[in-house]
Order: C-alpha cells, then sequence, then structure tokens
C-alpha cells in the first residue's frame, strides 16, 4: 500500500487523538474488577515472563477464560513495570493506538480513500462506548484481540490482491494470534466472506467484470475488482479458519464451564436470553448516538424487561434487516456494514450468558466497526455529490469527533480508581448489586468501613439469591476483614440451599474470626444434622473443639 504526505499525516493525528483522549490514565489506578484477580493476587502474572508462567498461560483455565497471549502480555507488563498501575494503562493506550491506525492502513488499502477512511478510524479512536476497552487493565484481551482482529484483514486484503499459499499462511497466523488473546474473533470468517462481497468484489455478476477494474455501485466508489471467485470456492478458501473457530469455541465452553461463569438455564432461560439480546442489539446503536450514563456494569434485567421494549427492538431489527437486505445490491456497504454488527455481537450477545451482565460497552469494540463505516460512506455518498456540502460535512465531521473524544476524555476520569468507577455504575444505573458491592469493597480497603458496610448490606439485598454467589461474595469478603459482612453472606448461602456445606464451613471460619467459637461449633453441628457424614465438616468441628484451630 502506498504511503503518501496525505495518508501519513492522517495517520500521525489518528495517533495524537488517542493519545490526547487516554494518556490520563497514567495517574489511575488499578479497580477491584477483575484487576485483582488478573494481575494484583494472581502470583503467576505478578512473576513477570518466566518459562513456568508461559507453560501455565497455555494450560489454564483461571478466572474461567483461556486466553494464553492475554496473561503473557500481562507477565511483560509485570517483568518492565512491575505492579506500577499507570505503565499497563499506558501500554493499553499504545495498543487502542496501534488498532486505530491499523483499522486506517485496512481501510486506505481497501477503499484507496483516506478521508472516509479516517472518519471512521477517528470514531473509533474516540468513541465513549470503547473507553471500557482502553481504560481498563484487565481488557487487556480485547485491544489485543482486535489488533490480530486488523492485522488478519490487513493480512487478507493482501492475499486476495495476490494470492499465494504463503499469503494465505500468513492469515491463519495472525487469526490464531487473535484467538489466543480473545475468543470473541470466531466470527471473522464470516467477516471475511461479507467482505469479499463487498469492497473486495470478488463475488460479482461476470457482465460487470469487463466495465473495469474501478467500479462504482451508484455514486459509491469501491474497491478495485480482486478476481471472482466462485460461491463454494471462497467457502472451501475459509475451512480453516472457520475450523480454527470451532476449536476456539470448544475450548471456550469447556474454560467457562469449568470456571463456573457460564449462568444456567435455570436462571436466565432462553426466552428471556433471547429477549435481552434483541434489546441489547437495540441499545447498543441508542448508545452509540447518545452515549451518557454509561456504566461499567449493567445489571442483567432477567424476566423483568418490559414486553413492549422486546417488541420494539425485534421490530426495529427486523426492519433494518430487511432494509439492508433488499438495498444490498444497489448498495452494498449497508447490507455489509449491517450484518458486520449483527455477526460480530452473535458471541458476547447472551444467548450463551456468561456473567450477570445485560450487556457491556467493551462488547462493542470490533462491532461499531460496521456502522461506523455505513454511516460514514452512507454521508459522503450524499456530500460529494456537491462541493458546499462537503465543507459542511467536514465541518460537522470535526465537531463530532471533537464532542466525541471530549465525552470519553470525561468518561474515562470515571475509571481512576474503584471508588470513582462504582460510585458512577450506582449513580447511572438502578438497583446494581455489583456496583454496590465492589463500592463497598474498596471504601473498606479505603478505611471507610462504615460507608462500606451500608453498600455492602445493600448489595446483598440485590444481588441474585444463588447459595453459591452468596458463597463466593462471603469468601471475598472474609479475605478483605469485612468479617461481620461476610458472615451475613454466608447466612443467606444457607437460607438459600440448607444443603450447601461449603457455606456451613464457611460460616463457622466466619464466627471463629470473629472470636465467637461457640457459634461456629452450634453452625457445624447444625450442618452435620443436614450432613450428617460429612468428613470435613466433622474434621473442622474437632479442631476448634480441641482448640488446634489458630484464629
Amino acid at each position: 500500500m502506498h504511503m503518501n504526505r496525505a495518508t501519513f499525516l492522517l495517520g500521525f493525528l489518528l495517533v495524537l487523538l488517542c493519545v490526547l483522549v487516554y494518556w490520563q490514565t497514567s495517574d489511575f489506578e488499578f479497580v477491584n474488577f477483575d484487576d485483582d484477580r488478573y494481575i494484583i493476587n494472581n502470583p503467576m502474572v505478578v512473576r513477570g515472563l518466566t518459562v513456568e508462567g508461559v507453560k501455565w498461560a497455555f494450560a489454564t483455565t483461571y478466572a474461567a477464560n483461556w486466553h494464553p497471549l492475554t496473561w503473557i502480555s500481562h507477565m511483560v507488563d509485570c517483568s518492565l513495570f512491575g505492579l506500577n498501575p499507570g505503565r499497563h494503562h499506558q501500554v493499553n493506550v499504545v495498543i487502542h493506538a496501534a488498532n486505530t491506525l491499523l483499522l486506517f492502513l485496512v481501510l486506505v488499502g481497501m477503499f484507496g480513500l483516506p478521508w472516509r477512511s479516517a472518519v471512521v478510524a477517528g470514531l473509533f479512536a474516540v468513541h465513549p462506548l470503547h473507553v471500557e476497552s482502553v481504560a481498563w487493565i484487565s481488557e487487556r484481551k480485547d485491544l489485543l484481540s482486535a489488533f490480530f482482529w486488523f492485522l488478519t484483514l490487513l493480512a487478507y486484503e493482501r492475499y486476495v490482491h495476490f494470492r499465494n499459499i504463503w499469503r494465505y499462511l500468513l492469515v491463519c497466523c495472525t487469526y490464531v494470534l487473535g484467538l489466543l488473546c480473545k475468543p470473541m474473533l470466531v466470527s471473522l470468517p464470516l467477516i471475511l466472506i461479507l467482505l469479499d462481497y463487498w469492497p473486495l468484489r470478488r463475488i460479482i455478476n461476470p457482465r460487470e467484470k469487463s466495465k473495469g477494474s474501478r467500479q462504482s455501485h451508484g455514486h459509491l466508489k469501491t474497491a478495485r475488482v480482486c478476481g471472482t471467485v466462485s460461491t463454494r470456492g471462497l467457502l472451501l478458501e475459509k475451512v480453516p479458519l472457520f475450523v480454527l473457530s470451532a476449536a476456539s469455541c470448544v475450548v471456550t465452553v469447556i474454560a467457562q464451564r469449568s470456571g463456573g461463569a457460564i449462568v444456567s438455564a435455570e436462571m436466565y432461560p432462553i426466552g428471556v436470553r433471547v429477549a435481552n439480546a434483541v434489546v441489547s442489539y437495540v441499545l447498543y446503536l441508542i448508545r452509540m448516538f447518545w452515549p451518557f450514563n454509561l456504566a461499567c456494569f449493567y445489571p442483567h434485567p432477567g424476566s423483568g424487561l418490559p414486553v413492549w421494549q422486546v417488541v420494539l427492538s425485534f421490530a426495529a431489527l427486523g426492519f433494518l434487516t430487511t432494509a439492508a437486505v433488499t438495498k444490498a445490491r444497489r448498495v452494498p456497504y449497508l447490507a455489509v456494514s449491517w450484518f458486520w454488527y449483527l455477526i460480530t455481537l452473535v458471541p458476547v450477545i447472551g444467548l450463551i450468558q456468561v456473567g450477570r451482565q445485560a450487556s457491556a460497552d467493551r462488547y462493542t469494540y470490533i462491532p461499531l466497526v460496521g456502522i461506523f463505516i455505513g454511516i460514514v460512506w452512507a454521508i459522503a455518498g450524499i456530500v460529494e455529490r456537491e462541493r458546499r456540502r462537503v465543507v459542511v460535512s467536514a465541518t460537522l465531521t470535526f465537531f463530532v469527533l471533537g464532542g466525541l473524544a471530549a465525552l470519553s476524555f470525561r468518561q474515562t476520569q470515571h475509571w481512576r480508581d474503584s471508588v470513582s468507577l462504582f460510585s458512577r455504575a450506582a449513580t447511572v444505573t438502578k438497583n446494581n448489586g455489583l456496583a454496590y458491592y465492589n463500592l463497598g469493597c474498596a471504601l473498606h480497603e479505603a478505611g471507610e468501613s462504615v460507608k462500606a458496610r451500608e453498600y455492602i448490606r445493600k448489595a446483598l439485598d440485590l444481588l441474585p439469591g444463588d447459595a453459591l454467589h452468596y458463597n463466593s461474595y462471603g469468601c471475598d469478603l472474609l479475605e478483605q476483614g469485612v468479617v461481620d459482612m461476610a458472615i451475613v453472606a454466608f447466612q443467606r448461602a444457607i437460607r438459600s440451599d440448607p444443603r450447601f456445606r461449603l457455606a456451613y464451613i464457611n460460616l463457622a471460619a466466619a464466627y471463629v474470626r470473629a472470636g465467637e467459637k461457640q457459634q461456629a461449633l452450634q453452625i457445624l453441628r447444625q450442618a452435620l444434622t443436614v450432613n450428617p457424614n460429612d468428613y470435613e465438616t466433622i474434621e473442622y468441628l474437632k479442631k476448634i473443639e480441641s482448640g488446634n484451630l489458630a484464629q
């Protein structure tokens, strides 16, 4: 790809824009939202890059994930910077800037239109929905996987113009590296087929091929024709990529099930999941146009979604999909941009529910690129007919990018520390138990015990009444030294499931920590009435009675 002066200047400005918005994170802290599990309290990562650590990265499903390259990147950070959070943040910013530049180069390579490509990359660089992916250290996996997503697109664009086995192997290699960072890239083979249709135009009517190497659909320029290939040929070409995608799906499901991250069908039945998925597709678009009141966690509504929201969302999706399909031949960018959005969100839309969130801003990091392309190409097709409109459009683009950059700058500040992050989430969302819980834990660590207990108690009232989760919250609180709240959590776990043996043992341990030995003995005896032959409970009871248990 030829890099002229304008292309170089636009690329430099895009990188500068990323730095201006996000370099403030150099002064930010780690947050108690996966940063503790992924980095601070993870001995394999804290040690830095070691042979043992690399082996662990490829073998582990820790934190319900299998993303070895992401673990290795955190190890490298710890080798270079220790636990200096500002440096870890700076690496995120550098990767996001690289992603922005790569996206720009991919679009220029496919279209040869640097100004349109720069606007799309600019929207990607500064949209507030992308703040979470950049300002959250634990979302390194999002940034790294996107880096290899765009590298794969760049390699693929080179391959379709100059086809040989080595270029194809490069496509496969970059794709594998992306999957080793985050499995969300499983949809990439389908996106390559979309790009074969437009802009690469490998699927065209033979009569159109004779019209020249530079084609247009209406008034909209597209990339040069790359040589037609049969549908069967295109699918066969993607078979190795689909195999890699399927393998990644299998490994991911195994990792998430073993880590308990996949929520059961009893808690969120398939009807609830479909309804939430339909609404989430529309909500992401609304947030794209109106990026206010964003939060790091949006509680899942369960069966509480209003029927009218589901019906209207389904109707909107149906209308937009029908419009994209019916206009695909005349205006292909609409179909490609829309199906890019739909397809890339499928792995995280909640049909397989992982975690308790209804949606997450970070999930839009790659999907919104499709929508940005559609919007920019649609507006460009209108304004390029008249010079005066071009000037107006350029001015509006400047203000839009400037406004989005200002909003992202402000949104990024909420990620300064855990108290700021979860105070914001609790403010802009309703009944957000996780926000109150993490806020309470952060306040306890900051020494504000009274406020901490208030928020933790409120969180336990709002969080799902599942014994396993109450037990997990109790263990976390006990580890942090919030013993009285840990006792409350274990008691609720037992009320949710009176046969849950671990909750009895943990509650007894909490009473021991609180110096209430008789209460601990009473709980263990109660546990034996439910599970009379439980060896661990019997042994723990003997230790407390004999006084051999350190408090």
